[in-house]
């Protein structure tokens, strides 16, 4: 009877553990370069954490996402900051912030126009 209950315990303890990993909140950042520049790189800071793509060529779009624990939030507003280098100087940048919540959204877009505008939604 023991052993049942032990191997009932650990099929639980192991399906939730599962679930927490499978659906952990994640947010995407998308930057979309609809210039003809090449662009060295781009660095999202959100609030003290940073993370930065590189190489992007002119009409690409890069992707990626982040766990949303693993950015420190103080739970009343958020800032994110997108900053567009080519040949290692700053060139353009984005800015967002959000003073009614301290979580982050789905997902976040930097555009970089042919026009050489920027757009952080």
């Amino acid at each position: 009877m023991k052993k049942v209950i032990k191997l009932l315990a650990s099929i639980i303890a192991s399906f939730l553990l599962i679930q927490c990993i499978l659906y952990q909140k994640k947010t995407t950042f998308i930057f979309e370069n609809k210039s003809d520049l090449h662009v060295d790189s781009v660095t999202f800071t959100i609030n003290k954490y940073k993370n930065k793509i590189t190489n992007i060529r002119p009409g690409k779009r890069e992707v990626y996402e982040i766990l949303r624990d693993s950015v420190d939030t103080n739970l009343h507003d958020i800032t994110i900051i997108g900053s567009i280098f080519c040949s290692g100087k700053l060139i353009k940048g984005g800015f967002y912030h959000n003073d009614l919540s301290g979580s982050l959204n789905d997902q976040y877009t930097l555009t970089l126009n042919s026009n050489m505008t920027t757009t952080l939604e």
